[in-house]
């Protein structure tokens, strides 16, 4: 009896025995594939984004020192999420890299219309005596022109007041009347006259008038 309850309890050992050992296996079993996981995780996720974030850190550091290489561009080899944003982040360098490309041609443009600009000035300084000469003579000639103007304008009151003082006496005497060096003027008188209307046949009676023609000197 006794050695039956031994046997018994052996075999009852070497059974708890032998779950523990399957127990343990499968429990080594999942922490090695928890850490081949963790492994291939670090590779492929933690050590790609370590990476572009050392990189990023690099170049923002020398953009704050002033030594920014904008052609400089994040090696990220990943077809994830995280490939994706260090492609992002490659596109924006790139764009703003032809932005500063485009301000420094313009800054030079600026710099040129500059240099232009304070020759322009400098030109103008240098003749501005030759202006101010010029504006003195301008003056003195204005000044003639304007003797010469009122000359003109007292000899045109002169032909005006001739020229009706001989349209008068032309229309008074039915003469010719001469203005020395601008013309004559001549009037003749025509008889007054009766117009027949053929249609309505009534008769209508036209004054007499004056007409007056001028010839030139």
């Amino acid at each position: 009896l006794i050695s039956a309850q031994v046997s018994s309890a052996s075999d009852e050992l070497n059974s708890q025995y032998s779950l523990s050992v399957k127990a343990f296996s499968a429990i080594l079993v999942v922490m090695i594939i928890m850490g081949v996981a963790i492994t291939l995780m670090i590779f492929a996720i933690i050590r790609p984004l370590k990476s572009a974030s050392s990189q990023l850190n690099n170049m923002i550091e020398d953009i704050e020192d002033n030594n920014g290489n904008l052609t400089a561009r994040i090696n990220v080899m990943s077809d994830d999420e995280i490939g994706i944003l260090v492609d992002g982040i490659n596109i924006f360098i790139e764009k703003l890299q032809l932005i500063m490309k485009d301000i420094n041609v313009q800054s030079e443009v600026l710099r040129t219309s500059s240099d232009n600009m304070n020759l322009q000035v400098a030109d103008v300084n240098n003749n501005a005596n030759e202006v101010s000469a010029a504006m003195q003579q301008m003056a003195a000639s204005m000044q003639e022109v304007s003797a010469t103007v009122e000359q003109i304008n007292a000899g045109a009151d002169n032909i005006f007041e001739a020229t009706i003082d001989a349209i008068k006496e032309c229309s008074k005497n039915l003469d010719t009347v001469a203005i020395p060096g601008f013309g004559s003027f001549s009037c003749s008188k025509t008889d007054e006259s009766i117009v027949i209307d053929e249609s309505t046949g009534t008769n209508t009676l036209v004054p007499p008038k004056i007409e007056l023609s001028f010839r030139t000197s």
